[in-house]
């Protein structure tokens, strides 16, 4: 008798060997679909499918031709990096700064807010609300062009649930 695959672990494998892949081109780009078959240790057909599923998605785009090592000049392939932004959040004790950023990581615009010590939860959600929407308004670029948000903040996280314990900078 044999068992079934359950339909959500292929989406979950196929979503972590593209994870794998943007990883591999963002970190040694551009570079060829052979190379990060090797680096990945995926074959090469699903590479190639996967890497179309980037490209069609915008993160990825074919850019030069590479050196041949024996047949014809491989096509190379680079991160999007300006087709998507991202916003970064730092919020400390006493001052909350907040970035935006292409894929390359190039910082495009940044907002800095001070704020009274021990403030309301209500009073730092609204500064954090206020300096992401200034970053991302000082971008320029559509709101869905941000593919997310990172906030990084002092203080402990229940992991299981992702909620925040205990926040220094709140009363």
């Amino acid at each position: 008798m044999s068992e079934s695959i359950p339909v959500g672990s292929f989406q979950g494998m196929k979503s972590l060997n593209k994870s794998a892949i943007l990883n591999v081109v963002r970190q040694y780009g551009p570079i060829s679909r052979a190379k990060i078959a090797k680096l990945t240790k995926l074959t090469p057909p699903t590479v190639t499918n996967l890497v179309g599923e980037l490209i069609e998605s915008k993160l990825v785009i074919e850019s030069t031709l590479g050196e041949s090592t024996g047949g014809r000049k491989p096509i190379l392939l680079r991160i999007n990096s300006s087709a998507f932004y991202v916003v970064g959040v730092y919020a400390g004790a006493k001052r909350l700064k907040a970035v935006t950023a292409n894929l390359d990581g190039n910082v495009l615009a940044q907002a800095e807010m001070r704020y009274e010590a021990n403030q309301t939860s209500d009073q730092f959600l609204l500064a954090l609300e206020t300096a992401v929407e200034n970053v991302m308004q000082n971008t320029h670029k559509l709101k869905e062009s941000f593919l997310g948000i990172g906030v990084g903040m002092h203080g402990l996280v229940d992991p299981e649930q992702g909620l925040s314990l205990l926040l220094p900078i709140l009363i």
